[in-house]
């Protein structure tokens, strides 16, 4: 039976994009010296002491740590009394990440500040909240658990997938871990469940736009106070809230599927960037072995403040307002237009709603708007990585720098003895052939094992452009209300303008050609040299790389080491994805499971309109005798049994159609990059039994 409404917990919120709206670090500035303030100084003006409180203002515990140890010390005094008087909370996360893309220690670092905080200010968080992004992995259950939070509000961006679960469900972990989990439609929303006497209510205000006015908190408390007048409705914490639900979950429904992260195809927008935050992540795993670095520590605390930067889920400004450049798709048209570096006439007529709301609150940065100061937000959000490393010792510092400067491809091709394709040849314990694309088409053991046939490869590289019924399939298929939202949503999850284009680009994959091979034979491994050559419309036309050169490591432990490296690839605006296929010779493809935050997770137990295409991962294994194991060191983004990127089809394609390492692409809009022209080099580490 429905119990009555005796409470509702009202929460006052803004979504933090650090980024997006402006640069970085002038969102950063924003929020320490207006927002914060500002929230201070509402809180002061409408709670009376020993009545209901109307305003409480709820962030992330970055900010919040951020503001307490800035240099201006009355702001940071200021601070530190509103949050005793209980006029601003914190929750248990820093911000909203792209949880996929972190390790274990640098998630768990994030919920470290909001303890830190609670232990400063004899506070007890139990509740954590994620915005925008629609789903996450289900390894972060035990680590919350462990940590002691015991509620996750995910509020979804209004127009992307809504996953297929409960408003209110208790998520499982595999190790008996559990985390009550709230989900919303929008940012947040009212949730009124049967089970429980009390409310949870959101006024959340939009990305970056501070706290709201007093009229709105008057008017929002007056239409809750109408729509429950039986109830105490006042501003209210997160934690407030989570304990009253927690204090039922025996009766919500349980999920123990995953989830996934139907954005995280945006982290293959800037493959230097996470190639090295990877890298750093592995540094710090071994330094902390060596007890060179010590967790808690303040050169830990530092460096990790730093590089938790890289996965939050804003990597640039917003492409609607700061750029808006929907007709220079066609190479030779984006090269001119980005040599000019001035964007005028760039929204064609039927497009001309998206010119409307980028006027809304951006008109005087419209005749400002330029490739460079665009590009320069990808760049400032690259310097997380920079900053890191700049917190660390001098020895570690070296080090890091050192460690980086080897992720530098280098074309250099050793002398040694020629082989050719298509015929098999004994290296190290195995008995090995190579296609003409480079990859491997024949692999087994001196026992027999077959590893690679012809109809299974490993290591081919697959360059691809995408065209307007690409876009069309994603919008029909992923986006939600797109009648309320198509102002934006458009912009921001297709390339509007893209079917106009003069020649408008057909859907297509290209391979390379094989144009030398070479075997060098080193103590204790042997290295097969392949030059790659792609088609020359693959880089006239579009943006791919003009050569590679793949290097196949045969240890004599066994493993394989593959390492892609390409060159000369140009800037492109036409929507591209290159892929690195890693196809074995597998009996069972249930038996594969993909390894996040430690976790080993199959891809064949996710949520409907959750991400069963894409994932980013640690490792893949397969789970048998026959022991197979791919650690991608570089690019962690894989498309399951096919190279899936804008087809959501709800569908986890068969593992015996192999993995696709995404290496790049610039499929997203918002304010992740939009193109990409680094040499790149990516190295994966194949364990076989």
């Amino acid at each position: 039976m429905k119990k009555q409404i005796r409470k509702v917990h009202v929460i006052y919120k803004t979504h933090l994009d650090i980024g997006f709206t402006d640069y970085a670090r002038n969102v950063k500035t924003n929020y320490m010296d207006s927002f914060i303030p500002k929230a201070i100084e509402l809180a002061e003006k409408v709670n009376n002491e020993g009545e209901q409180k109307k305003f409480i203002w709820t962030t992330g515990s970055w900010i919040i740590n951020e503001c307490l140890q800035q240099k201006d010390k009355e702001k940071a005094a200021k601070l530190e009394a509103a949050i005793n008087k209980g006029y601003i909370r914190w929750h248990g996360l820093p911000f909203t990440t792209h949880t996929e893309l972190m390790n274990e220690r640098s998630f768990e670092y994030g919920i470290s500040i909001s303890k830190k905080l609670d232990k400063q200010f004899n506070k007890h968080t139990i509740a954590a909240k994620m915005t925008d992004i629609p789903g996450h992995t289900k390894a972060i259950i035990p680590i919350l658990a462990r940590n002691g939070i015991k509620y996750l509000h995910i509020g979804v961006n209004p127009s992307s997938k809504l996953p297929d679960v409960p408003k209110a469900f208790l998520w499982k972990g595999k190790d008996g871990s559990e985390l009550v989990v709230n989900y919303a439609a929008g940012y947040g929303e009212i949730l009124e469940l049967d089970i429980l006497d009390q409310v949870l209510a959101f006024a959340h205000s939009g990305d970056n736009e501070g706290p709201a006015g007093e009229a709105s908190i008057n008017s929002n408390l007056a239409y809750l106070r109408q729509k429950y007048p039986n109830a105490v409705v006042e501003a209210s914490t997160l934690d407030n809230f989570a304990e009253a639900l927690y204090s039922v979950r025996e009766y919500l429904p349980v999920v123990t599927e995953e989830i996934g992260d139907t954005w995280i195809h945006g982290i293959g927008t800037d493959p230097e960037k996470v190639s090295y935050f990877k890298e750093l992540l592995r540094c710090a795993e071994r330094w902390i072995e060596e007890k060179r670095l010590e967790a808690g520590s303040e050169e830990y605390n530092a460096f990790f403040n730093e590089l938790i930067l890289i996965p939050e889920h804003t990597w640039g400004m917003d492409l609607k307002k700061h750029f808006c450049d929907f007709r220079n798709y066609r190479k030779e048209d984006f090269m001119h237009a980005r040599n000019k570096d001035l964007i005028e006439n760039s929204i064609p007529s039927e497009y001309s709603y998206i010119s409307a709301f980028t006027m809304d609150n951006e008109a005087e940065n419209v005749h400002s708007r330029a490739y460079s100061k665009f590009e320069q937000s990808w760049k400032e959000q690259r310097q997380y990585i920079y900053n890191a490393i700049d917190c660390l010792s001098d020895d570690k510092q070296k080090e890091a720098y050192d460690t980086l400067q080897k992720h530098l491809p280098v074309y250099n091709v050793p002398e040694g003895g020629k082989l050719d394709t298509g015929i098999e040849y004994e290296i190290g314990n195995y008995r090995v052939s190579f296609a003409n694309d480079g990859s491997i088409n024949g692999l087994r053991n001196i026992n027999g094992t077959i590893y690679a046939d012809e109809e299974h490869r490993i290591g081919r590289y697959i360059y691809e452009v995408f065209d307007a019924d690409a876009y069309k399939y994603w919008l029909e298929h992923y986006q939600r209300d797109m009648e309320q939202h198509y102002r934006w949503c458009i912009a921001d999850f297709s390339k509007p303008g893209l079917e106009l284009i003069e020649k408008p680009v057909q859907h297509a994959r290209y391979l390379g050609s094989v144009e030398n091979m070479v075997l060098h034979e080193g103590e204790g491994c042997c290295r097969i040299f392949i030059e790659l050559k792609m088609p020359s419309e693959c880089s006239m036309d579009y943006g791919s790389p003009e050569k590679l050169l793949l290097i196949y490591s045969f240890y004599g432990n066994g493993s394989v080491g593959f390492e892609l490296n390409w060159f000369n690839k140009d800037a492109n605006r036409i929507p591209e994805a290159s892929w690195c296929e890693m196809n074995f010779f597998a009996v069972d493809e249930t038996k594969w499971l993909m390894k996040k935050m430690g976790d080993y997770i199959s891809p064949y137990s996710v949520i409907s309109n959750g991400n069963r295409n894409m994932h980013s991962v640690e490792e893949i294994a397969y789970n048998s005798e026959k022991g197979i194991a791919v650690e991608p060191l570089d690019a962690p983004l894989v498309s399951i049994g096919d190279a899936k990127i804008l087809r959501f089809d709800n569908e986890a394609a068969s593992l015996s159609k192999g993995m696709f390492f995404n290496l790049h692409n610039n499929i997203w809009g918002t304010n992740f990059p939009m193109w990409f022209e680094e040499d790149m080099k990516y190295r994966f580490l194949i364990k076989l039994k």
